[in-house]
């Protein structure tokens, strides 16, 4: 099979993919931030593209048992820009924080939407972030998808952002004492992925389009995209950061 001709197939299978994710991700509804109650620090976390709290299902019960308050916010990620779902939907969740210091566990789309918060809003209580996957310099995958007409349409203005010409308009975290770990993954079970991404992936992020520049730690583990935030090693090397800063 010629590279041409995978580029082609892998084209069709991610906008066929995409279509169906976005069939089963209307049909839910969408609900209030879950909040598990703590006596420790607050994290605040946020799933994805096309995904639901239950992806960070897992996470959030992982570090409440760890002694933190978690809040696991929800919202639609189809339907609004990545800034309009940053002032609807994560700056509420925050309030669930209360004054404990706000910590943060990201996953792919999420870390834009924290993004665009930290830009406006520089809260004294500001704890650490771990991102999880996020395309930064956004995805080839959301180039391919944009692409196509009805998957275009059905994904919704955010897909626009995700692509990777785009990124470099985003805003950057200024914020000196910040402290942020970053995950990416490095495996990936499709096999046509590669003829469409660059370097080593996740199957639908880039490792080099995961990073920041002011990133205080980084690590690469042998895991995909989708499922990152359920793995246990992943969910050891977030609490980790959550603890000391490293991970």
């Amino acid at each position: 099979m010629t590279k041409k001709k995978k580029i082609f197939l892998g084209i069709v299978s991610a906008t066929l993919v995409g279509i169906l994710i976005i069939g089963l991700y209307l049909i839910r509804p969408v609900l209030k931030a879950k909040v598990l109650e703590g006596d420790g620090e607050c994290v605040v976390l946020i799933h994805g593209f096309l995904a639901t709290p239950f992806f960070m299902d897992r996470m959030a019960d992982f570090l409440n048992t760890n002694g933190y308050q978690t809040v696991n916010v929800d919202y639609p990620s189809t339907k609004y820009d990545i800034e309009d779902i940053s002032d609807k939907y994560l700056e509420p969740a925050i309030r669930y924080c209360e004054d404990k210091k706000v910590n943060f566990v990201t996953h792919s789309m999420g870390g834009l939407i924290l993004r665009y918060y930290l830009k406006d809003n520089q809260p004294d209580n500001l704890g650490r972030i771990v991102m999880l996957a996020p395309p930064n310099k956004g995805s080839e995958i959301a180039n391919v998808l944009n692409r196509e007409g009805l998957a275009k349409t059905a994904l919704g203005p955010a897909i626009s952002e995700l692509e990777t010409g785009y990124q470099d308009s985003l805003p950057t975290i200024d914020i000196k004492y910040l402290e942020i770990g970053i995950i990416a993954g490095n495996t990936s079970l499709e096999p046509i992925k590669p003829f469409i991404i660059p370097g080593e992936d996740d199957g639908l992020v880039s490792v080099e389009s995961t990073k920041l520049a002011n990133m205080k730690d980084f690590l690469v583990l042998p895991v995909g995209h989708t499922l990152m935030p359920d793995n246990p090693e992943v969910k050891k090397r977030t609490l980790n950061f959550m603890k000391d800063g490293k991970f």
